[in-house]
C-alpha cells in the first residue's frame, strides 16, 4: 500500500555500514531520516538509496532543506511474514 504524509524535517543522520570496507565508497552509509509527524511525534526512515540519499544531502548542503521544514514523504507499507515494513520512495520539499 503506497501512501504519502506531511511531515517536518528535523535531521539526517549518516550510519556506517558494518561490511563498508567490502562495498563501493558510495554505498558505505545508509542514513537515518529523523522527522516530526502532524502530531509532533517523532519518526524514523532507513534511507538505503542512494539517489535518494544524494538528493538529501546535496538539498541540506545547499540550505534547501533546513529544520523543520515541511516535507511530503512518500513510502510503502509492505506485510511480509507477519511483519510490517515501510520502504522510503521519495521526499519533496515543500
Amino acid at each position: 500500500m503506497k501512501l504519502s504524509d506531511d511531515f517536518k524535517f528535523l535531521s539526517l543522520q549518516a550510519v556506517k555500514r558494518k561490511n563498508a570496507e567490502e562495498l563501493p565508497a558510495n554505498e558505505q552509509f545508509f542514513y537515518i531520516i529523523n522527522l516530526l509527524d502532524r502530531e509532533n511525534n517523532p519518526v524514523k526512515f532507513y534511507s538505503f538509496d542512494n539517489n535518494i540519499n544524494a538528493q538529501l544531502i546535496k538539498s541540506i548542503n545547499s540550505q534547501e532543506l533546513k529544520g523543520l521544514q515541511d516535507c511530503l514523504v512518500h513510502f510503502e507499507l509492505l506485510f511480509s511474514n507477519n511483519n510490517w515494513n515501510v520502504k522510503l520512495i521519495n521526499i519533496e520539499y515543500i
